[in-house]
């Protein structure tokens, strides 16, 4: 079975004015232990920093703009 991950996807151009310093999400949602936590973008980046980076390494987060899923470099870009 195809891994299927950022490390696995071809390099294409985002469609994102590099300028800008918005970030690319509206929502980040974990599933854990069949529970899933949601966050808006104030109380993501409100967490720890290690936090946070712990649950990206692990793969643990998804992020979402206006309910399309988007891959973490591209939600984090304007950080």
């Amino acid at each position: 079975m195809p891994v299927n991950d950022e490390s696995t996807q071809p390099l294409r151009a985002l469609n994102v004015d590099p300028s800008s310093t918005a970030v690319g999400f509206d929502v980040a949602k974990s599933t854990a232990d069949g529970r899933e936590t949601q966050w808006t973008v104030e109380q993501f980046l409100g967490m720890p920093l290690v936090e946070r980076v712990r649950m990206l390494s692990g793969g643990k987060v998804r992020f979402f703009l206006k309910g399309k899923e988007v891959p973490a470099r591209e939600a984090l870009r304007g950080l």
